[in-house]
């Protein structure tokens, strides 16, 4: 029977996102100056006072991206033993597989070694969230409103995908 639940890190990982979200400039803000995604991204408005982004809804979970595709993406890095983006295309076949009228849609990835599995999910949040190459603009921006979260154990690695997604 397949999973009907995130798992504990894997709801961590979109609590820590959702509180972002709300309060960029809190306790969880970007500690590096803002990528250029943050400035050129069309969905991201930017407080003058403080630089950093002004808040935005929470994501909705979707539990059939989730495990079809974002846990799905997660195994499929760690059977590989190598962190990569599942190829857009193929994202795009699989939400609309899974029957998602989506607009815009993008992923971030990660994998990390060593770290307690209480750890984990703020391990794989604070890479996206100091990331340069627009995982941080993925995670704040108000075009997404949905995502898939996905974490797996393999290989002596935790492996996590984010696939987020705007509707139509």
């Amino acid at each position: 029977m397949p999973p009907t639940a995130l798992t504990a890190v894997e709801r961590e990982i979109v609590r820590l996102t959702n509180a972002l979200r709300a309060d960029p400039d809190g306790a969880l803000k970007r500690q590096k100056p803002m990528p250029a995604c943050a400035a050129t991204d069309d969905y991201i408005e930017i407080d003058p006072g403080s630089g950093h982004p002004i808040s935005v809804a929470a994501l909705t979970v979707d539990l059939g991206v989730s495990v079809g595709m974002a846990r799905d993406w997660a195994v499929k890095m760690s059977d590989a033993g190598e962190m990569s983006h599942r190829p857009s295309g193929e994202r795009q076949a699989v939400l609309r597989d899974l029957g998602v009228n989506y607009w815009i849609e993008g992923e971030n990835v990660a994998w990390a070694q060593g770290y307690p599995i209480d750890t984990i999910a703020q391990v794989f949040f604070e890479g996206w969230r100091e990331s340069d190459s627009g995982h941080y603009c993925a995670m704040i921006s108000s075009a997404f409103t949905h995502v898939g979260v996905g974490h797996f154990q393999g290989g002596g690695k935790d492996w996590g995908t984010q696939n987020f997604y705007g509707l139509q």
